[in-house]
């Protein structure tokens, strides 16, 4: 089982466009002498048809309340968040985003993003990840039937990811399609700072942030106890929610030109 699960590693390290690929022996330059001394061809095909990490008399019907899209590999992915949480040690700055895991085959995890640039079509995740290393920590994927709250899909996402991390003073980095007024709210009461860009639409915000700028450089900043909201314009129009920075503008020093600019402490963090 450990050098099937190995080979199925290595295919991901070294990818080609077909399954069989692995085994051709028609150019050298190709040629991969391990996969066929672990395993001949129709061996694996046969494991991977009859191979199941889950009871499937067991699997609850598609109709009922307790049917789980992700059921027939629950073990492996909770035993995976288990393993990751246990290996590593979280920093202080953390991000929580979505991504594709690229798949084009028929299943009902499919999802569709077009903005992705990666990978467009497969199932799509959600990863609490550290900010620097890009290490995943957690992750959680989108399924029907997802648990929601009164603050919307988004503000549960990250509630789930964060559990067990409360009151560490982590300093946690969304995108505005998790930032909102409650979430910074709730976040900070339970010990969590929030940094992040921000929709113009969102319900909570300041007029102020609704606001058309038009030269750059011009910025508007308007706070609430323990929130502070941002309305700067560079190339475009930028709105940030956070709980732990200050209004304070700094300046730094373009790498590529040499030239020094002027940008809000937020953006710097």
């Amino acid at each position: 089982m450990r050098a099937f699960i190995g080979i199925l590693l290595n295919m991901s390290l070294v990818r080609k466009h077909l399954f069989h690929s692995y085994w051709d022996t028609t150019h050298f330059s190709q040629d991969m002498p391990v996969f066929r001394k672990t395993f001949k061809l129709e061996t694996l095909k046969l494991i991977l048809r009859f191979f199941h990490v889950s009871d499937r008399n067991k699997e609850p019907k598609w109709c009922s309340p307790e049917h789980d899209q992700i059921y027939k590999f629950r073990p492996v992915f909770d035993h995976l968040n288990a393993t990751w949480s246990q290996q590593y040690k979280l920093p202080c700055t953390i991000s929580i985003d979505e991504s594709i895991d690229g798949f084009k085959g028929r299943h009902n995890l499919v999802k569709y993003i077009r903005i992705k640039k990666h990978y467009q079509w497969g199932p799509k995740e959600y990863n609490l990840c550290d900010a620097k290393t890009g290490y995943c920590f957690r992750t959680l994927y989108h399924a029907s039937g997802m648990p929601t709250s009164v603050h919307g899909q988004p503000y549960k996402v990250c509630e789930t990811l964060m559990s067990g991390l409360f009151e560490r003073n982590h300093h946690l980095v969304v995108d505005n399609y998790y930032t909102s007024v409650p979430l910074c709210e709730e976040m900070l009461k339970k010990g969590v700072y929030v940094i992040g860009t921000v929709q113009a639409n969102r319900e909570g915000l300041p007029q102020a942030m609704k606001q058309k700028l038009k030269q750059k450089g011009d910025i508007i900043a308007c706070r609430k106890v323990g929130m502070l909201a941002i309305n700067w314009m560079d190339r475009k129009q930028v709105r940030l929610l956070t709980t732990h920075a200050s209004a304070k503008q700094v300046e730094v020093v373009r790498r590529r030109y040499g030239e020094t600019r002027t940008i809000p402490q937020v953006v710097q963090e």
